[in-house]
Formats: structure tokens, sequence, C-alpha cells
């Protein structure tokens, strides 16, 4: 009964899972004297007697003993050599599996990595090309201001010129009350200075003074006083707001409320010369000092203007008297000299 068991399960007395050709370090295909010369060999090496100090030495002995009696075996080594084989061939199908697994992962960390790279790259590129608009739009601004403050400079000096060529054929106006005009405008709208006030006012006469009020927190209506340098200036400017023409501003009025009494015929001012040899761009340094007489209310500012009043000299109070002498009646030289 015990042999026909053994035949049909010659394994049955062994433990498969063990590697008894590892055990005889020989391989698979090893012939039956190959088997027996190693397992003499392993046998006096690993012999319990020679191995005391080690407490395996008896199972590996056992082990060795086993292997021996299997591979000389010939059912038993066919059937051992079979599970052998199939471990084998599982094992290479892992092994195989294992690489393309680490090659997909291999494979995706590369395409993981190339889109990170893309991404920074591309954000990079972002990043410079906004640094790159927001630099070309400063250096514009920059030179729209700059092209601004060379208009205005030319605008001022072509306005002295103008007053320069043209004060011997009419003087200026003495009183400045009449000369000074007060304009207003929204806060929301525009921000005007003194510079942007001056290039609106000097295409139509000379500025003498100028004072921007400052703008107080909530406050939402910007004021100013402009006094041009003649009378004939400061209609030209009011004529040019009626018309629209002057530039943002919501109100220009007189300073004294009404327009100043007409003496003698406005006159249009002169033509500035096509090459002018010199010009002086110092009126707005020059009269920056009176300026501070327009502060405060607006009746400080009148009696203020009406102090600096310039009185004409002997020899314009003479040429004023020989001129009436001459003319038709003798009350229109009487009669200039009080418009005056």
């Amino acid at each position: 009964m015990a042999s026909s068991s053994n035949a049909s399960n010659p394994l049955k007395d062994y433990d498969v899972q063990v590697d008894y050709y590892a055990l005889l370090d020989i391989t698979l295909d090893a012939e039956p004297g190959a088997i027996k010369k190693a397992y003499y060999k392993k046998s006096l090496e690993l012999h319990p007697d020679k191995n005391r100090d080690n407490p395996d030495a008896a199972t590996l002995f056992h082990q060795i003993k086993q292997a021996y009696e299997l591979l000389s075996n010939e059912a038993a080594k066919t059937a051992y050599d079979a599970i052998v084989r199939q471990r084998q061939e599982q094992r290479a199908r892992f092994e195989k599996m294992d690489a393309a697994k680490r090659q997909m992962r291999e494979d995706l960390e590369a395409r993981e990595r190339a889109a990170e790279l893309a991404r920074k790259q591309t954000v990079k590129t972002e990043l410079n090309r906004s640094a790159e608009i927001e630099r070309l739009r400063s250096e514009n601004a920059q030179k729209l201001r700059d092209h601004t403050a060379q208009l205005a400079h030319r605008a001022a000096a072509s306005a002295h010129v103008v007053r320069s060529t043209s004060s011997a054929s009419s003087p200026p106006t003495t009183d400045p009350a009449h000369r000074t005009l007060k304009c207003k405008w929204r806060v929301s709208r525009v921000q005007h200075t003194d510079l942007t006030l001056r290039a609106m006012f000097t295409p139509y006469g000379a500025v003498e003074q100028l004072l921007v009020a400052p703008i107080k927190p909530g406050k939402k209506t910007g004021t100013a006083v402009v006094q041009m340098a003649r009378k004939e200036d400061a209609v030209a400017a009011m004529r040019a707001h009626t018309g629209g023409k002057l530039g943002k501003v919501d109100e220009v009025t007189w300073a004294t409320g009404s327009p100043p009494p007409v003496s003698e015929p406005v006159q249009a001012p002169a033509a500035a010369p096509a090459r002018p040899s010199t010009v002086s761009l110092g009126t707005a340094a020059a009269t920056a000092v009176g300026a501070r007489a327009i502060l405060g209310q607006e009746a400080d500012i009148l009696r203020m203007m009406s102090a600096r009043r310039v009185q004409p000299s002997a020899s314009s109070r003479d040429a004023a008297s020989s001129s009436g002498a001459t003319g038709p009646t003798g009350g229109s030289s009487s009669s200039n000299r009080s418009e005056t």
C-alpha cells in the first residue's frame, strides 16, 4: 500500500519548495555522476561533526541527504524537475512583467518631467512677456510726459516772443483784476496742474501769474486763478472758452465777476517771428512771488491785486496829455486817462 502511494506521488516525502539543486550547487541538467559528486562534497563540508558551532548544521546535512535521494530517484527527479521548470517559467514571466512595468513607470516619469519643464518654460515666457509690456508702457508714458513738457515750453517761449514784439504798440493793462480769470473743473474728470494750465492758456498770451488751489480730501472741484500779461490776452482766452476751444475746464469767469471795461479796441496779439533769435523762459519763475497776491477769498484777491496796481510814469502822462491836446476835443485825453 505504501509503495503504491509512493509510486503515485514520488514527492510525498519531500518539500518541493526547497531548491535541492541550489543545496548541491548544481544545475537542472546535471548528470547522475555530477549529482553524486556534489552530494559527497557537500556532505563532507556540512557534516555536523565539522560544524559544531553551527546550530543549523544538522538541518542542512539532512536537506542535502534528501536532495541526493530525490535527485537519484528517476521518478521523483522527473516530477521535481517539472515543478522547478514551472517555477522558473513563472519567475521569468514575473521578471518580464516587472521589466515592462519598470519601463512604463520610467516612461511615465519622463513624460511628467517633460510636461513640468514645458509648464515652467511657459510660465517663464509669460513673465518675460509681462515684464516687457510693462517696460514698454512705462517708456512710452515717460516719452509722452517729456513731449508734453517740450510743447508747454515751446508755447511759453512763443507767447513770450509775442508779448515782447507787441508790447510797444499795445501796453499792458495796469489793473490786474481786468486781466485775471478764475477757472474751475471737476476733479473726477481731469487733474490739472500748473504745467497743464500754462500749456492751455499760453496760446492766447503770456501767463503772468498762475496759482492752483490745493485740492482738499473730499473736494470735487479744482480751482485756479490765471493772470494774463494783457487784458487782450485774457479776453482772447475767455472767447476761446466760450467757443469750446480752451481745454478741459468746466467754468472760466472773470475774477471781478464781470468783463473789464472796453476803453480801447482789443488788439490781437502780434504774430511771432518765424525764427526768433533769443527766447526767454523765465516769465513763470519771475512772477511766482506775485502769484501769492491772489490767495484766499475772492475779495482779498481783488484787494491785493489793486494794491499792486502800476501807476503811469510822468513821461507817459505827458505823452497822453500831448496826444489829447491834438485830438478833436480836449475831453478825450482826460477820458482816456480815467479809463486807463
